[in-house]
């Protein structure tokens, strides 16, 4: 076979000089909200998601051990290991047990600059961190919750160094926050280790409770304004979905205070539809590309984010899973940029701090291939209209040359011709040569 890896870099680069900026009486460069100059994410397209917290000690998923919305309820606990509770005592004990984790909590191999110079390596342009997930515990300095960092045996703030870390090396940091907390009395009433309490809701009809609700806002929007002021992040990333008239958290009036903090900022409240810079689709859902990408995305008018983990398992640490491979993780990065999207992969850090091996491995791989290759990604820019309905699919860019997965093949077109290539290794290798025309002017 003939190998073709110098000439993809070539191609690449003969391109590559010119950057990519969509221009200003284009409707998909206006958020449905707010004015942003943030070109900067969408030219990104490649995105390093970090869950983490106490919970890594019992290797489970976050957040969701505390859900029990009705007796009996199965409720996972440490490693793969799940419990019935049969009631109000035992689930007092157990959830008990998941808040406890924190006065255990001493990740003290925890080196964010390492990690922060991996995360160049392999290409991801910008962190998502947790800075506090639906449990409630508090990943940053926080003068709201004694439920945070500094209050661990740890007692070091974890944002603050992934953000120091990270913007040295030239990348951008984005804090996801939770608004749905399920260790608050004030949302899980009356009381929060013992009451039930549904995914993403609250208990009871927040309206009937006004004070209650008042009470809980002012907790919630205060660090969020703390989290603005103290480290203008680049990415604010709000998960649970609402629904306004049911369920409204106000998130959307610290919008200012964010883009005075960092006027690059871009953020999304998951599921407010209208009150986003850009588009979160569901978890894991890269094989909704296509339809994404179709007239829904071309209505909508806005830059998309697919999000997944590199583990096939929880979003937070888990050592009993195994691991997407490195052509898997490339093969998807490949068809999102293709289609104008990015992408976010997630990889949670262990108790003691580490990323686990399996995962550095792959993400090892990962950056071999970008080494070569990094240029076909970041500043590509979709052209419209696509064409997502044959096979194999692709579309084309602005750099004029696009690429696009086909299992472990990839697509390559210049406003010339398309190449058929297979990856092996750190190299792609030639299978044809022969497919249509995808330049589409």
């Amino acid at each position: 076979m003939f190998v073709v890896g110098t000439f993809c870099l070539v191609l690449v680069a003969s391109f590559a000089t010119h950057p990519i900026i969509a221009s200003s009486n284009d409707s998909r460069d206006s958020p449905f909200l707010f004015p942003t100059n943030a070109t900067w994410f969408k030219e990104a397209k490649f995105g390093l998601f970090i869950t983490w917290g106490p919970v890594a000690q019992w290797g489970t998923e976050i957040g969701f051990p505390l859900v029990c919305e009705k007796f009996p309820c199965t409720v996972q606990t440490a490693g793969p290991s799940k419990e019935t509770i049969n009631n109000v005592t035992e689930l007092k004990a157990h959830r008990q047990k998941y808040a406890d984790l924190a006065k255990t909590f001493n990740p003290a191999k925890f080196d964010p600059v390492e990690m922060a110079k991996l995360a160049k390596a392999v290409g991801f342009k910008y962190l998502v961190f947790t800075t506090e997930h639906c449990d409630g515990f508090a990943n940053f300095k926080t003068n709201i919750s004694s439920y945070n960092i500094i209050n661990t045996p740890y007692k070091q703030d974890i944002f603050g160094m992934l953000v120091q870390a990270f913007r040295k090396e030239g990348l951008r940091v984005g804090a996801y926050y939770c608004p749905s907390t399920w260790n608050s009395d004030d949302y899980w009433q009356p009381d929060a280790l013992t009451s039930f309490g549904p995914v993403c809701r609250p208990n009871y009809v927040t309206a009937s409770d006004p004070e209650r609700w008042e009470r809980y806002l002012k907790y919630l929007l205060g660090q969020l304004t703390e989290i603005a002021h103290q480290y203008s992040p680049d990415v604010v990333w709000i998960d649970c979905d609402e629904t306004l008239n049911t369920l409204d958290t106000r998130v959307e009036s610290l919008g200012q205070i964010f883009r005075e903090a960092n006027p690059e900022v871009v953020m999304q409240i998951r599921g407010r539809g209208g009150w986003e810079d850009y588009l979160e689709t569901p978890d894991k859902q890269t094989t909704l590309a296509n339809s994404i990408m179709g007239l829904s995305m071309m209505t909508a008018g806005v830059h998309f984010e697919v999000p997944d983990t590199l583990a096939n398992g929880p979003w937070a640490y888990s050592p009993h899973v195994s691991y997407q491979s490195a052509g898997a993780v490339i093969g998807k990065l490949v068809s999102l940029t293709a289609k104008g999207g990015n992408y976010l992969l997630n990889l949670g850090p262990g108790p003691d701090g580490l990323w686990p091996a399996d995962g550095v491995g792959v993400l090892n791989e990962v950056a071999d291939w970008m080494s070569t290759n990094g240029e076909s990604i970041e500043g590509t820019v979709e052209q419209w209209p696509h064409d997502f309905t044959s096979d194999p699919q692709y579309g084309a860019s602005r750099r004029h040359f696009v690429m696009a997965s086909l299992n472990s093949t990839l697509i390559l077109c210049t406003q010339l011709s398309c190449l058929q290539l297979v990856l092996m290794g750190r190299r792609l290798r030639l299978l044809r040569n022969t497919l249509p025309l995808c330049s589409r002017q």
